[in-house]
């Protein structure tokens, strides 16, 4: 199950200035000269991508996964700490922004277990069902929050919650699983161990 508080824990950190990196922002940020900025991440200044193009991510065993230039953020879809969701008002609006999305090929998703202590993730599940799996692209994220899974399993602590992640998906894998920011108590040497086993595609969830 996705740990209680978990969003509310996220937005005390925001509010108190905590960077998605590490340590906190500064209050005086400096600009970046965007000349400095990697060319291997800009788009080349020639390409337009619309709703269909497509993006190819390296998967496990050769399995690329092909994402649109464009995630859909599901960040507010249960969330009431940050983004004050409510199920009666923003449900219908979320299920009808979903149907537009659809109509026009943006079917990748962003979620994570912290967001809305694992609602949004049911959201999503809810949004998923009944369309053929190759038909959207969905990304979830583990969570170190310092709770008995995370410290006790330690290096098995991001394949636990994958599980607990895909029943609220409803689904058998993810498309893609991230590590939600790098500050955590775990060293990511052990934190990596797990990754392997995670993304099995024999295992799939099971």
């Amino acid at each position: 199950m996705a740990t209680p508080g978990t969003q509310y824990m996220m937005q005390a950190g925001l509010a108190a200035g905590m960077s998605g990196k590490q340590g906190m922002h500064s209050p005086h940020p400096k600009p970046v000269d965007p000349h400095l900025s990697d060319p291997v991440n800009m788009l080349p200044p020639d390409l337009t991508p619309d709703s269909k193009s497509r993006i190819a991510l390296r998967g496990v065993g050769g399995k690329d996964v092909f994402v649109p230039y464009l995630s859909i953020g599901a960040w507010s879809w249960g969330d009431k700490a940050t983004f004050n969701y409510n199920p009666t008002r923003d449900l219908p609006r979320i299920h009808a922004a979903w149907a537009k999305l659809k109509s026009v090929g943006l079917t990748f998703v962003d979620t994570a277990q912290s967001y809305g202590d694992g609602e949004s993730e049911r959201i999503c599940g809810s949004l998923f069902r009944d369309m053929p799996r190759d038909s959207f692209v969905v990304q979830t994220k583990w969570l170190s929050t310092p709770d008995m899974t995370n410290t006790l399993m330690q290096a098995g602590g991001p394949k636990s919650k994958l599980k607990d992640s895909l029943v609220r998906l409803n689904l058998d894998y993810v498309d893609i699983y991230l590590v939600h920011g790098p500050i955590h108590p775990s060293k990511i040497s052990t934190v990596a161990k797990a990754w392997p086993t995670a993304w099995n595609p024999g295992w799939r969830g099971r």
